[in-house]
């Protein structure tokens, strides 16, 4: 399966659940399948351009919104480790100010 269109179906079901829509209410407002529906979300559909459209209309997003799933499917050490990753390749000052606004997001 590829991985960008695993993490787009993970992304469309996360956005679907988070606005309360069965696959069959999705597919109606999209005018798409529930088929197709289910096939995106499980990473195996194709959708067209038309179709992502759609969706992003029935979804009351933007289509870069939909699109944004670049963490999506990254268990909580993969996420750690990008963090820790990108914290030791800064400068000294950098890394201080992202203690900071670790300190200031975490309260």
């Amino acid at each position: 399966m590829n991985y960008s269109r695993a993490a787009l179906g993970k992304r469309i079901q996360k956005l679907r659940q988070k606005v309360g829509l069965t696959q069959e209410q999705l597919a109606e407002k999209a005018e798409i399948s529930p088929k197709n529906i289910g096939e995106f979300e499980r990473g195996r559909g194709n959708p067209t351009l038309s179709s992502l459209e759609n969706l992003a209309v029935a979804l009351g997003i933007t289509m870069a919104e939909l699109f944004d799933y670049e963490f999506e499917g990254l268990s909580v050490m993969e996420l750690k480790k990008l963090v820790c990753d990108s914290i030791n390749r800064t400068s000294g000052e950098d890394c201080k100010l992202y203690y900071r606004l670790l300190r200031v997001l975490t309260k």
